[in-house]
């Protein structure tokens, strides 16, 4: 086992119309210093109306301009205008970021959401509005950890812990990723999923609370703080998920030390998924363009092939052949291509695949069905939360569980910015 150590460091608006969708990853991991501001977490996105609302006035300003203050509002979109209708005011408009403040002590509430902190709108480029959630980065975390490890036993509250500070890490060492959008992290899967006050547990704040300030480096800087729902016995290398560099606290290895799988008591550890060739034929003539550019499949399914594995067992490259023509899909995206019925995609890309003919009438037999045998949920990369669950259960505590899955780390604690400012010089 890594040994850990806390090391204690002294000291401690754009315009509307912008353009807000998923672009290519950022990252780039920094020295552990606190942000010294709140978090910008996207919220709401392509919304055609929103409803805002608190007990007592909420204070909008543009530009640092006080507007007015009122206890509720609504807003949609005028063009590239923001229109905001007061209760019981006549509606207008305005050209630009409109800042929502709470009273102090309060939270405001969005559409039937509570959230800490302030409220960020615009009109994007796409003509729907985003709201960005102005947060504290340990408030934001009490309202991550709950939707992304649950609210387990308490046997297992170790591993609450070892998602707090995953999430920390992953929050700070991704800031300013979507800054172009106007935001620095999505408030969904593309970064963490984040539902604010409405969503919080007493078991997460005991966690975020217990590990303030808590961050897992590598060399001095953050680490890529990734992590999956369960990994099925085995996690996978980042280098070989997606486009980023080889990480040495980042490749496949086995979850387990001397007995079974960590993760052996999730419900995804083992599953398999079934479709006739009729209906998985329209799912990838539905989904394969937005993976593989320049194919517009055609035609019935004639036959799936696993051609490579990577070191972790997981698929490497899919071959589909639909009316005559082959198409090859890399790696996870391989999930976003073979969805399950009812759309949700692919548990995992670690599976073995059957498939299932019927002898045709003139020609040689035809593709009926496809059986896929699978292993995890997610991409595998980095913390395993089923694992880490059950870790936690069998009495390792949260530095344990972070050095198992992310080995040759060393836990810090946050810098503040002025005095590693003042540090550095």
């Amino acid at each position: 086992m890594v040994l850990l150590a806390i090391v204690l460091v002294l000291g401690v608006t754009g315009c509307a119309g912008r353009r807000v969708s998923q672009g290519p990853p950022v990252l780039a991991p920094a020295a552990p210093i606190h942000p010294g501001r709140p978090l910008k977490v996207a919220i709401q996105l392509g919304a055609a109306e929103l409803a805002i609302q608190s007990p007592e006035p909420i204070t909008l300003t543009v530009r640092g301009v006080t507007i007015g203050r009122f206890r509720s509002l609504g807003l949609t979109p005028a063009g590239r205008e923001l229109r905001i209708a007061p209760a019981g005011q006549e509606a207008r408009s305005l050209s630009d970021t409109l800042t929502l403040a709470p009273a102090a002590g309060l939270m405001l509430e969005l559409n039937g959401k509570a959230y800490r902190g302030e409220i960020e709108t615009f009109v994007a480029a796409d003509g729907g509005l985003v709201a960005v959630n102005g947060v504290d980065l340990e408030d934001y975390l009490v309202g991550v950890v709950p939707l992304e490890i649950g609210s387990p036993p308490t046997p297992s509250y170790a591993a609450v812990e070892a998602q707090a500070v995953a999430a920390r890490t992953y929050a700070i060492s991704h800031l300013g990723r979507w800054s172009t959008f106007g935001f620095d992290l999505y408030g969904d899967e593309r970064d963490q999923v984040y539902g604010g006050a409405s969503v919080e547990t007493p078991l997460a704040a005991r966690a975020v609370r217990e590990t303030q300030g808590v961050v897992a480096t590598y060399g001095g800087a953050l680490i890529g703080a990734y992590y999956a729902a369960a990994c099925g016995g085995t996690s996978a290398a980042v280098e070989e998920t997606w486009a980023f560099p080889p990480a040495p606290y980042l490749e496949a290895r086995p979850d387990r030390d001397q007995g079974p799988d960590f993760c052996r008591n999730s419900r995804h550890y083992r599953w398999q998924e079934r479709w006739s060739a009729r209906d998985l034929a329209a799912t990838i003539r539905t989904h394969l363009s937005a993976e593989v550019p320049g194919a517009a499949p055609t035609g019935a399914l004639e036959d799936l092939a696993i051609l490579t594995r990577n070191t972790s067992g997981r698929v490497k490259e899919l071959r589909i052949r639909m009316g005559g023509q082959d198409y090859v899909v890399h790696g996870d995206r391989i999930r976003w291509v073979l969805r399950r019925p009812g759309g949700r995609i692919l548990r995992s890309t670690s599976f073995d695949l059957t498939l299932e003919r019927a002898q045709g009438a003139s020609a040689g037999p035809i593709l009926t069905g496809i059986v896929v045998d699978g292993r995890g949920n997610g991409h595998g990369v980095g913390m395993c939360q089923a694992g880490a669950l059950e870790m936690a259960a069998e009495g390792r505590d949260y530095p344990a569980i972070l050095g198992h899955y992310y080995p040759g780390i060393a836990l810090e604690r946050l810098r503040e910015p002025r005095l590693s400012q003042a540090l550095d010089r």
